[in-house]
């Protein structure tokens, strides 16, 4: 999903390029997408976010509004590590995100070719999103209970300041967030 014809084509490319992958199907907005995707169900999504019509995180917003289930890889000029615009797309149901380069020849270079097909990858291979909302709150809230009764358990008898480090790696802040 991509409004750029060039970018689609390249992309295409490199996705037709392995044999674990076929492109199946093509939209040029956010609109075009959700059409696909609530009348058929694919292995793997990739994702642009600056569309016209509808962009990708507004597609993601109405996905999980419609309850749609999708495996997508963010690709965009704006998902970097860390960037707000990437966790908002993680935190809408996203699986994972790659930096697109914003040349077209860019992405012709070996090393992105290989992070691009390896991320796919992982998203193709990944468990379907569930947006069970009602489910989702029980177990956070079952989980957030058992963390606090394990951090009541220590804390009276740990002297000084305390630090707690998490790390996360994908869906690790969606779930973190959670």
């Amino acid at each position: 999903v991509d409004d750029s014809a060039l970018m689609r084509r390249v992309l295409c490319d490199i996705i037709e390029s392995d044999e674990r992958f076929r492109v199946v199907a093509r939209a040029t907005n956010g609109l075009e997408a959700f059409d696909l995707l609530s009348r058929n169900q694919y292995d793997a999504v990739v994702l642009d976010v600056n569309m016209p019509k509808m962009n990708g995180i507004q597609l993601l917003e109405k996905l999980r509004e419609h309850k749609i289930s999708a495996r997508i890889m963010m690709a965009s000029t704006d998902t970097r590590e860390g960037a707000k615009l990437t966790l908002d797309a993680l935190e809408l149901g996203a699986l994972d995100f790659i930096h697109k380069p914003d040349s077209a020849v860019d992405c012709r270079v070996d090393a992105f070719r290989r992070e691009f097909l390896n991320t796919l990858d992982v998203v193709a291979n990944s468990r379907l999103p569930v947006f069970d909302a009602v489910e989702r709150k029980l177990e956070t809230k079952k989980t957030a209970t058992k963390m606090v009764d394990f951090a009541k358990k220590f804390s009276e008898n740990t002297p000084g300041s305390k630090i707690v480090a998490i790390a996360s790696s994908t869906g690790g802040p969606k779930a973190l967030h959670s």
